[in-house]
């Protein structure tokens, strides 16, 4: 099945130059207007939610193939906006004409004039336990001041809190769980942020809500956007408690998220979906058998954990000599670390979003002044530059996103997705699959949907719609 290409509309200039994050101070200015607009406050913890919960259900398991008459996906590469001003129609909206209150169930909120207000609470799932704490809160603040405020009330919860009794991080990680729980609000960072994000990450920290609450019925809310990376956020587990306790959430349910989160399994997958992916071994420490094993990869090769995101963990292996601590640094944040070839070409990558009707998103090139795309250049400004769309042929852009929603649809990924590439010579090799994609304004996702047409709040409502639209379907 081959995705079918909308109309090629009058384009625009390309977008380059911006990070990851983009240029801090312009985002903070941004976040404080959008924050004043919406009557949005970050510099206190949210208030107490009201109104009877919106319970949904997901399914678990293998997600469902096209049937026959389905539409295919879609691409959007170099697709812009319509000319004619005319509202594009929305065909992920899952709402019959005037049916608003049937899928926003009960919820309810005062409006600011005396008058009711129908409206969406949700809680966006920002901060954690994961080494992508940072990148976290930096993407929940952004979310919240850029989700329309007259649809939708806003809460910032930490899961964190769900973890105080948990062995497996850290005592100290423990003991902020148990502040956050008892007090709410700021969680002191003993390191240095990211460049750029710094007020973001602080005025989220001074919101959050503990994700606690969620549990209880006198604070409920509708759907969770899940604004976390890495392990306990996007590995399957906190998709799993949600779909025990019942509320709806973003992205792609346990098995898509375990799956694509296992670098291991998720290569098997791609692999047997007749995907292209690096030669690799797995090792679990630096005996002279692992070493073995790692070095008939071959040298250069690259190291990281195999379940860990943002290149956390990640590093080039120029010489023999140097795999020990390359090793070594990768187990620091996994049991298992992942040695593969080192490809050079072209890195791409491609946001896929949807539920069944996929659009594949403009392929973007990213382009970095480091050694390779890692997490300094992911979140510090002005250490790499992203081009969107990528200036490549076109039948290259087309053959790149038909391969991401291939992926897309192996690991059974729902809403949304982001697979990246390295385009070398005959070969367009998959390196991984991102459930839960970086979702600040600039980041890779929302920036090819922005080259698409559709505004960063316009694509965060519809993860909403689609989280709604799934939750309603699978309701008994």
């Amino acid at each position: 099945m081959r995705p079918r290409a909308l109309p090629r509309e009058r384009r625009r200039s390309r977008e380059r130059g911006q990070t990851d994050q983009g240029d801090g101070q312009r985002a903070d200015q941004e976040a404080a207007a959008r924050a004043a607009e919406y009557w949005i406050d970050l510099s206190e913890p949210s208030g107490r939610l009201r109104g009877p919960p919106r319970r949904g259900r997901r399914a678990q398991g293998p997600g469902r193939r096209r049937r026959d008459g389905e539409p295919q996906a879609r691409e959007l590469h170099r697709q812009h906006r319509r000319r004619d001003g005319g509202r594009r129609p929305r065909p992920h909206d899952p709402r019959p004409a005037g049916s608003r209150e049937e899928i926003q169930g009960e919820a309810r909120s005062r409006g600011r004039a005396g008058r009711r207000v129908v409206k969406i609470r949700v809680g966006v799932l920002t901060g954690g336990a994961s080494a992508e704490r940072d990148i976290s809160l930096a993407t929940g603040a952004q979310i919240a001041t850029s989700l329309d405020p007259s649809r939708f009330e806003v809460v910032l919860l930490d899961p964190l809190a769900f973890m105080a009794r948990n062995p497996e991080i850290t005592a100290e990680q423990r003991e902020q769980a148990q502040r956050l729980i008892k007090g709410g609000g700021r969680l002191e960072a003993d390191h240095q942020l990211p460049r750029g994000l710094e007020k973001q990450i602080e005025s989220a920290s001074r919101a959050l809500v503990p994700a606690t609450r969620v549990m209880t019925n006198n604070e409920p809310i509708d759907v969770v956007l899940i604004a976390l990376h890495g392990t306990w956020g996007e590995d399957g587990r906190i998709q799993g408690l949600l779909d025990t306790i019942g509320v709806p959430y973003t992205g792609s349910g346990v098995l898509a998220s375990a799956l694509a989160m296992d670098k291991e399994v998720a290569k098997t997958v791609l692999a047997a979906a007749g995907l292209d992916v690096p030669r690799g071994v797995v090792v679990t420490g630096t005996t002279e058998q692992d070493l073995d094993a790692a070095r008939s990869v071959g040298i250069p090769a690259f190291v990281k954990p195999v379940s860990s995101g943002s290149s956390v963990g990640a590093s080039i292996v120029a010489h023999a000599a140097d795999l020990p601590a390359a090793i070594a640094l990768a187990l620091r944040y996994d049991s298992r670390a992942l040695v593969e070839e080192q490809l050079k070409g072209r890195e791409l990558t491609v946001p896929v979003i949807g539920n069944d009707d996929l659009t594949a998103l403009p392929v973007i090139e990213i382009l970095t002044k480091r050694a390779f795309f890692d997490y300094s250049a992911k979140y510090d400004a002005g250490e790499s530059e992203e081009v969107c769309p990528a200036e490549i042929p076109p039948d290259v852009a087309k053959r790149a996103q038909d391969l991401a929603v291939r992926a897309h649809r192996a690991l059974h990924c729902r809403g949304m997705s982001r697979t990246d590439f390295v385009w070398s010579g005959d070969r367009m090799v998959a390196l991984e699959v991102n459930t839960i994609p970086g979702m600040t304004a600039n980041s890779l996702l929302p920036k090819a949907a922005r080259a698409a047409g559709i505004g960063f709040g316009d694509l965060l409502a519809r993860f909403i719609d689609w989280a709604l639209e799934d939750a309603r379907r699978r309701a008994r």
